[in-house]
């Protein structure tokens, strides 16, 4: 199996309604050889609504493609999201390479 974590405005892709405090796990039965593209294809999920993605607590970039193992646990946050405290870390050695736009709306559902 694989649990996935579903964080931010993704979330009401999987259901509409559930707040931004809920947590989403969904649970998914694991294949050899599974690619996070994959997996984001499998979700239904493009690419550019995906934000920083992690595998068992890395940081993985949403244009990598690494092979998700058995029992791996996937958290995937939405575009425009993005981490707090480690985040400048993270900033800095090039794994968040761009920021929201300054109007972004990150309080109001009804932009998504």
């Amino acid at each position: 199996m694989i649990d996935v974590h579903i964080y931010g405005f993704l979330k009401k892709k999987f259901d509409p309604n559930a707040s931004l405090g809920d947590d989403l796990i969904i649970k998914l039965k694991h294949r050899d050889g599974l690619l996070l593209q994959e997996l984001f294809a499998d979700l239904k999920l493009s690419q550019e609504e995906c934000g920083d993605c992690f595998i068992d607590g890395k940081v993985v970039k949403r244009d990598q493609n690494p092979v998700i193992e058995e029992n791996s646990r996937v958290a995937i946050f939405s575009e425009g999201m993005y981490l707090l405290c480690g985040g400048q870390h993270l900033k800095g050695h090039g794994f968040i390479t761009r920021s929201a736009p300054k109007d972004y709306d990150y309080f109001h559902l009804s932009n998504r």
